[in-house]
């Protein structure tokens, strides 16, 4: 809900501001750039290079991050418990009290993020 509120309002906020002019340059970019060509009616799409996409190392960090930061969050909730209670000698309700602060942080954060199911 919260998400949606902010949505709302930046379409409000700035979509009247956008003068004839403006649009006019962007419905004029939208042909010299859409990058679809016409040819007899028909519309061209450009070929992409998949092999240059797998070549550049950007898309490799960005598809790899993502594993490396879940992997270690996973681990720190699945062992998190266990390190504390066997190497750091707490109790089994100190344990229980400190395994669900990752959850308790998640819940307090959440609203802020875009994940629709956390609202």
């Amino acid at each position: 809900m919260r998400n949606n509120f902010g949505y709302l309002n930046f379409y409000f906020v700035f979509a009247s501001r956008v003068s004839n002019t403006e649009l006019a340059v962007i419905d004029e970019g939208k042909h010299v750039h859409g990058g679809a060509s016409t040819v007899d009616g028909k519309r061209e799409r450009p070929s992409v290079l998949y092999s240059e996409v797998a070549k550049d190392p950007i898309i490799w960090l960005v598809l790899i991050t993502p594993l490396f930061a879940d992997s270690g969050y996973q681990l720190f909730e699945q062992f998190g418990p266990i390190y504390l209670h066997k190497v750091m000698g707490m109790d089994l309700a100190e344990t229980g009290s400190a395994a669900i602060l990752p959850y308790i942080v998640c819940l307090v954060t959440a609203p802020s993020t875009t994940h629709s199911w956390a609202v």
